[in-house]
């Protein structure tokens, strides 16, 4: 994940920040903001700090909070032809400037310790293609889907996650109502994807702990699950049973029809990439595509509102064979 860039501007620290405030807030808030800052948090201890720290007015984030619908653009996406809308709550330019702003501090926060299990939406990692490694030279793949994942995360699941991280429960519930819409993870807030990090830690540690013992690799980019062994004897469906169970338990919701196993010599696909040998590879079916897409663009038969995506394509696929080198 790219991370967000810090929009409105920041203190250095919290020194800079006591001495933008009036006294009054100074003597009251000046320990708290010193013991945020010592866990790397954004200093959220009342609207007026967090307004000063950001740029706004105060009453322009109590405005937010009473309408939080009015701050939302509301729309469906298809997922692909005969499957259902994905809705997407994206937040307009003002709130979404806050969100980004809090999601940059929290990603870029070394206090904070996340799975090593989790590849997505953390600076600094190679996303899937990394996720893709842990699993090469593997014998079997098993993948499972969470259905619903950023709504299955609830108002109270963000504060109990923010408490965890270093906030008082008053400040944690100040920032799950900036963060949530109707009592849950907005899909499309960039705020969402670094929340649901923090959340799932607990899952992934559960997972983590079970397969501590069983030469078990796992990883998860986002709401999607990766097992896999050298064991060609391993029990697999024991397995997902056991970690069907830990999800179960945790409120997440599995999609069932997306649960899929797979053993060697058949392929073995990771996040779009076989796993068969040492590094990760595209597959045949997207290299042939790439070459179709480099014929397009050299001949210059590429149609204008095409380009992009096509030109994406390619960076794409000549980025991971950078990787590979």
């Amino acid at each position: 994940m790219k991370t967000p860039l810090p929009l409105f501007f920041t203190f250095a620290d919290a020194e800079q920040l006591l001495k933008a405030l009036s006294k009054p807030l100074r003597d009251r808030y000046s320990a708290e903001l010193l013991r945020l800052q010592q866990l790397g948090l954004p200093p959220l201890v009342s609207w007026s700090i967090l307004s000063v720290a950001i740029g706004v007015s105060p009453q322009f984030i109590t405005s937010i909070l009473k309408n939080k619908s009015k701050y939302y653009r509301v729309f469906p996406i298809s997922k692909g032809k005969g499957k259902k809308k994905r809705i997407i709550e994206a937040p307009k330019v003002s709130l979404k400037i806050i969100q980004s702003w809090f999601a940059y501090h929290i990603s870029l926060n070394g206090n904070i310790t996340l799975s090593k299990s989790a590849f997505a939406f953390i600076p600094g990692k190679n996303g899937i293609y990394e996720a893709a490694s842990v699993h090469c030279g593997a014998k079997w793949i098993m993948s499972i889907d969470l259905r619903d994942f950023f709504h299955t995360i609830t108002s109270e699941a963000v504060v109990l996650a923010l408490t965890e991280i270093g906030y008082r429960e008053d400040q944690a519930s100040k920032l799950s109502d900036l963060l949530t819409l109707n009592q849950r993870l907005p899909q499309g807030a960039p705020s969402s994807p670094v929340i649901s990090n923090l959340v799932f830690s607990k899952t992934d540690f559960k997972i983590n702990e079970l397969i501590a013992d069983l030469n078990v690799k796992y990883t998860r980019y986002a709401d999607d699950l990766t097992f896999s062994s050298e064991d060609e004897s391993f029990d697999i469906n024991s397995l997902k049973e056991r970690i069907v169970q830990i999800l179960v338990s945790d409120n997440w919701i599995v999609a069932d029809e997306k649960l899929k196993i797979a053993k060697a010599p058949n392929r073995l696909k990771v996040h779009g990439f076989l796993v068969h040998e040492i590094k990760p590879r595209l597959t045949k079916g997207y290299r042939n595509k790439i070459r179709a897409y480099k014929h397009l663009l050299n001949t210059g038969k590429v149609v204008l509102e095409d380009l992009d995506k096509i030109k994406g394509h390619i960076n794409y696929s000549d980025y991971i064979d950078r990787l590979n080198e």
